[in-house]
């Protein structure tokens, strides 16, 4: 009964000591893991659910959080379904991200990036940099879904002057491209405008093509064609003949990329123009002389190339309900193709070269945004291509104009010309009894009234 006593005592002494061993090394443990939890959770934040539905998840681990980013997830799905038939619909709203922060903050410090797939927008930055991105997603996500139309107008002006007396009736906006000017006009008094300029001698309408696109994506249109000259003469050592002729090709023509987003209220258009213009002006011949083997020459002609190019890349912003004209200044003049083959038949600005005898003319862009597609189905006008304005007739009301010097007077009283519906018309004719009194060019508003930046023009991306 002693033994069994001791050994009672000896086993409860050990169990206690095992017992006070684990707390003196649990305890720490515990209290240090629980202090790594609470900093790891202030280094990372906590995940917040986007307005447009995002899911919550928690922080990468071992990221920089020096300037309290935070990660979050953009749910995508809503905007990118109706968008089955394009490859990649979420590249548009990385664009229009990156248009809006500028490209600095995710190259630069505080650490952050941006991923995206069709589903979702992954985001990891700043507080206030993620509510710039939350503002450009809730355009999108929550903005209109079906296609929207936009009028890309081209007008040729032999001479700049029509300037003259069209100023006061054009609101002028700032632009940041060098030689590139821009007026924003009612539609109204773009039906006025392109009435008065459609009375000069020097004025063409290359062509008109209504842009079907989806709100945010981009739409590129490109007509580039080759052009092979002799370049140079390689020798051959040992061979006949002595020398070989080197030919290159050029490459010219045009490239043009829109990208439009309208703002939740369909009041605002913000718009991405990227044109680039590359011509051939002329081929010189210059003639050399090369040495033969047996110490005579012989007579030989290369070709240096004389060329122009012309780029514009800005970003626009303007009331929907207004029209933004651009004038490139005079530049290289596009003419429409005169072939029969596939390139040279199709319509809009795909039909356009550069002219091939070095022409040069004050370049008018029209842009406008028309409405949904679907209420201009059937109706989206075809335009023919060199059109030549000439002197109106008294149907078409009296303008004081004289096409000999270039000057556009104003319509005296009442003017029978007044804007088709959507501003189709470039100077199109109204019923009779229906006019539009002079211009009067009212402060750009946005839809709550306030007026917008003092400059259209938002730079470059």
């Amino acid at each position: 009964m002693k033994i069994a006593t001791r050994n009672q005592r000896l086993s409860i002494s050990i169990h206690s000591m095992f017992v006070r061993w684990l707390g003196c090394w649990l305890f720490p443990l515990v209290l240090v893991v629980g202090l790594n939890m609470s900093s790891w959770a202030q280094d990372f934040g906590t995940a917040t659910v986007p307005a447009n539905g995002g899911s919550a998840r928690s922080n990468p681990t071992g990221l920089p959080s020096s300037s309290g980013q935070v990660w979050r997830e953009y749910d995508l799905r809503t905007y990118t379904t109706m968008m089955r038939d394009r490859d990649k619909p979420h590249q548009g709203v990385v664009d229009w991200v990156l248009r809006e922060t500028g490209t600095d903050v995710w190259f630069t410090e505080p650490f952050g990036f941006m991923n995206a797939d069709r589903d979702t927008l992954r985001v990891y930055h700043t507080p206030e940099m993620q509510k710039v991105v939350q503002g450009v997603v809730d355009k999108l996500v929550n903005g209109t879904k079906e296609k929207q139309v936009y009028e890309a107008r081209l007008v040729l002006l032999a001479n700049p002057n029509w300037r003259a007396n069209t100023m006061p009736v054009m609101r002028s906006v700032q632009t940041q491209s060098p030689g590139i000017s821009a007026w924003l006009l009612t539609k109204e008094q773009l039906a006025l405008f392109g009435a008065a300029l459609k009375q000069r001698t020097d004025y063409r309408e290359i062509q008109a093509v209504d842009l079907v696109m989806y709100n945010g994506q981009s739409e590129f249109m490109e007509q580039v064609r080759g052009r092979n000259y002799l370049r140079d003469y390689q020798r051959v050592e040992g061979g006949w003949p002595p020398y070989l002729p080197q030919t290159a090709e050029l490459r010219e023509g045009y490239r043009l990329q829109i990208s439009p987003l309208l703002s939740e209220d369909r009041s605002v258009v913000d718009v991405v123009i990227r044109c680039e213009i590359d011509q051939v002006e002329k081929i010189n011949n210059v003639n050399l002389v090369l040495p033969l083997p047996n110490g005579q020459s012989q007579s030989a002609q290369i070709q240096v190339p004389q060329m122009s190019s012309w780029r514009l890349h800005e970003r626009f912003r303007w009331p929907a309900d207004q029209v933004l004209v651009l004038s490139c200044g005079v530049v290289s003049a596009p003419e429409a193709s005169g072939n029969n083959t596939v390139a040279g038949q199709s319509g809009g600005l795909m039909g356009l070269f550069p002219s091939s005898t070095g022409q040069r003319a004050d370049a008018l862009l029209v842009i406008q945004h028309k409405g949904d597609a679907s209420s201009h189905l059937g109706t989206l006008p075809v335009q023919s291509a060199g059109t030549v304005g000439a002197p109106a007739n008294a149907a078409t009301g009296a303008l004081n104009s004289n096409p000999a010097v270039g000057g556009i007077g104003m319509p005296q009283g009442v003017s029978p010309l007044r804007s088709a519906p959507y501003g189709t018309g470039f100077g199109t004719p109204a019923a009779a009894g229906a006019g539009v009194t002079g211009p009067q060019l009212p402060g750009a508003r946005s839809a709550n009234q306030q007026p917008l930046a003092p400059s259209v023009s938002r730079g470059r991306y």
